[in-house]
């Protein structure tokens, strides 16, 4: 997808902290589960294992597989609607430390309040 980003601050998360960022930019990482045939959404694993719809405002004809980044807007607990997105090659995703990447997450999210320089204010 050849979009460009609206926001270049986007809350990095996995499934669990999704809903905390109802209708504000967020980045998700996971692996493809599955993809419609309209091309118009595709369901990922998030990096904690959760299930997430994302929702794509315009069709793609190419097929999905393997390691994506979902650029877009967080739409409650399991969806995000996507502005862009990024699908890796198979050698990069085969080769991922989900796992790791997961905790960095958490620990991104672990400073509450204002003070977290990690998660966009606005």
């Amino acid at each position: 997808m050849s979009e460009q980003h609206t926001s270049p601050h986007r809350a990095r998360v996995n499934g669990a902290f999704l809903h905390q960022y109802h209708g504000k930019p967020v980045c998700l990482l996971g692996t493809i589960i599955r993809a419609d045939g309209g091309g118009t959404s595709f369901q990922v694993k998030a990096s904690d294992g959760n299930q997430i719809n994302v929702r794509l405002r315009s069709p793609i004809s190419e097929p999905l597989s393997g390691l994506v980044e979902v650029y877009g807007i967080g739409q409650g607990k399991n969806l995000v609607v996507a502005e862009s997105f990024t699908s890796f090659p198979d050698t990069l995703g085969n080769n991922f430390e989900m796992n790791t990447y997961n905790e960095a997450v958490k620990l991104l999210h672990s400073v509450e309040g204002s003070h977290n320089p990690w998660i966009p204010t606005s």
